[in-house]
């Protein structure tokens, strides 16, 4: 615990203590818990990919889900067992910060934006790699909202970064 804070990964810490996960080292169970977080996010990115869109194309969702379920960064994490249900954990609170991205953009409404920085907060205390794919999110998020004019792009990613 003290070396995961020393890496500022204070999230991790917090989480592996709220889910009474730092008395019971059980390896199954960990691992249990991990996929079942994997297929909750997988499920979570397939919405926020298919958020406002009619059309159905369920190779592209198939590789959508299997390109982040196989990225190096999250494979190497749960490779360390004993923290793969907290980094699996916030993959879901990733998740939910691109939804919450997307409808900011989309309506403009500062609740969606609070409810972002409470999420990310959470996330980057946990692993803070996850800066690079929330920002692939934002890049999504920007890329699905076509009606904005350039300006807006822009003003949009800047706001975005500062969070």
């Amino acid at each position: 615990m003290n070396s995961w804070l020393g890496l500022s990964r204070y999230s991790l810490v917090f989480f592996k203590y709220i889910f009474g996960l730092y008395d019971n080292i059980n390896l199954r169970f960990f691992n249990i818990i991990t996929y079942i977080n994997v297929f909750i996010y997988s499920i979570m990115y397939l919405y926020f990919i298919k958020i406002d869109t009619k059309k159905d194309n369920i190779t592209k969702d198939v590789l959508s889900i299997l390109i982040v379920i196989s990225s190096p960064v999250l494979l190497e994490q749960y490779n360390f067992t004993l923290q793969s249900p907290e980094v699996s954990f916030g993959m879901i609170l990733m998740m939910i910060s691109y939804i919450t991205t997307y409808k900011y953009l989309k309506d403009n409404k500062i609740i969606y934006s609070i409810i972002t920085i409470v999420l990310l907060t959470l996330t980057f205390g946990i692993y803070q790699a996850f800066v690079n794919l929330y920002l692939l999110g934002v890049f999504i998020s920007i890329y699905k909202i076509k009606n904005n004019r350039k300006a807006n792009i822009i003003k949009s990613i800047i706001f975005l970064l500062l969070v």
